[in-house]
């Protein structure tokens, strides 16, 4: 894949990215730099010493100057204009540049005027017509005259958030707002998978050779469920602006492989039946060796950062509290050993470990685990300031609010009424 470059326009620049697209009348100087996936609208000009990130946007007659960066996923309106010189006067000697960032997933509307020296936060959004004088914070929207913080960050909605997740992070998610974080659920790809088959799609899943082989009881279509995931390329959604992901697919899925084309799929021992000529086609590769399951986490965090940019990832760590079998307590530790220490080179990697692991009382397995559980495991995540809420129970809110009445002030009262609907307290 090239980048678009209309025939109208004068492109001098050779650092522009795979998928870009730059319509007619537009003018890129030679040590410019874009990302891919973007789209420059027509009449816009980037001086030298900008650097534009991947999947921006930046629509018509917008200049970019020297020292002006646009990150990931930033939305630039019609019209609007940056500044690089708080004291401009022609052929100045003593010109001092002084660059103007815009933070990852950052939206300025059209005709705003961003002056020198200001940074605006990610996911912030600046209202048409503003003039931007000081940094604006993370999620945040400007107005002119007025700064409004959004209770949640405006890249958070349940139309672009990817799970990776068994029933912790399933379990867990209901706990969570907004609830339909799962929506997109890759449960059984385990990572060092979703990197080979993103890197050759051939290796996939071939769903009609499987599925006669699946077997589960009254859980058979779940188990078919899970097959059918692995068919899709994780890394191929478009955008996304989160992940959840948990370490049951690293702890216990296991790896077969065609013996004929090379086509791979993960399951439980428990879930395939071998009264048939399984073995005769597959091959049984096993659980994901322990040495190699650093290796496979770093490739995956750094082909997904790669694909979707620095957006949040949310690490669940399955507890072995309750599983007696050695092989699974030391494959625990390695795991969340290996996690720990990427979570030094992925900042937006955000690792979770259980403090409180108690049995499901209503069945025996050990990797399903009591509500108390999932609750403080949620109550972990909304401490982020993701944008993931924990839900209140509707009884606790009606108390809340009930006790609102007794506060005297009716601006307070509003107030603390309103975030109490919006589960904001």
């Amino acid at each position: 894949m090239t980048a678009f470059i209309h025939q109208l326009s004068d492109v001098q620049s050779k650092n522009i990215g795979d998928g870009t697209k730059i319509w007619q009348f537009c003018v890129v100087l030679p040590d410019a730099k874009i990302g891919r996936d973007c789209n420059i609208c027509s009449h816009c000009f980037i001086e030298n010493k900008v650097v534009v990130g991947n999947r921006v946007t930046v629509k018509c007659g917008v200049q970019l100057w020297d020292g002006v960066t646009l990150e990931d996923d930033v939305f630039i309106g019609p019209n609007v204009t940056f500044c690089n010189d708080k004291h401009p006067k022609s052929h100045n000697k003593k010109f001092k540049l002084e660059s103007v960032t815009v933070k990852r997933g950052a939206s300025v509307g059209a005709n705003a005027t961003i002056l020198p020296g200001v940074t605006i936060g990610e996911n912030a959004m600046i209202a048409a017509g503003a003039t931007v004088t000081k940094d604006v914070p993370d999620n945040t929207v400007f107005i002119p005259n007025k700064k409004v913080v959004i209770p949640k960050p405006i890249y958070l909605n349940e139309t672009n958030i990817i799970s990776r997740c068994a029933c912790l992070g399933n379990i867990t998610a209901e706990y969570l707002y907004p609830r339909k974080c799962t929506a997109f659920n890759y449960q059984k790809n385990r990572v060092d998978y979703v990197v080979r088959i993103h890197k050759n799609p051939k290796l996939s899943v071939s769903y009609e050779k499987v599925a006669p082989y699946i077997q589960g009881g009254a859980n058979t279509s779940e188990f078919l469920r899970f097959l059918k995931q692995q068919t899709q390329d994780m890394l191929s959604c478009g955008k996304c602006s989160l992940l959840i992901m948990d370490s049951f697919s690293e702890l216990t899925d296991k790896l077969f492989i065609n013996k004929s084309d090379n086509s791979e799929f993960l399951m439980h021992y428990s879930n395939i039946d071998y009264s048939g000529n399984f073995y005769d086609l597959y091959e049984d590769r096993g659980a994901l060796p322990l040495d190699e399951i650093e290796p496979a986490y770093d490739a995956f965090f750094s082909m997904f950062c790669s694909e979707y940019g620095f957006v949040p990832i949310v690490f669940l760590c399955f507890p072995t509290d309750l599983d007696q079998r050695t092989e699974y307590k030391k494959r625990g530790e390695v795991i969340f050993s290996a996690v720990t220490k990427l979570a030094k080179k992925y900042k937006n990697l955000h690792v979770i470990k259980a403090d409180f692991v108690e049995k499901n009382p209503t069945d025996n397995e050990v990797y399903h685990f009591s509500p108390e559980t999932y609750k403080r495991i949620a109550l972990k995540i909304a401490d982020l300031n993701l944008g993931l809420r924990f839900k209140m129970p509707t009884r606790h809110k009606k108390l809340k609010l009930f006790l609102t009445r007794f506060i005297p002030f009716p601006r307070i009262r509003r107030k603390i009424r309103n975030q109490l609907r919006q589960g904001l307290l």
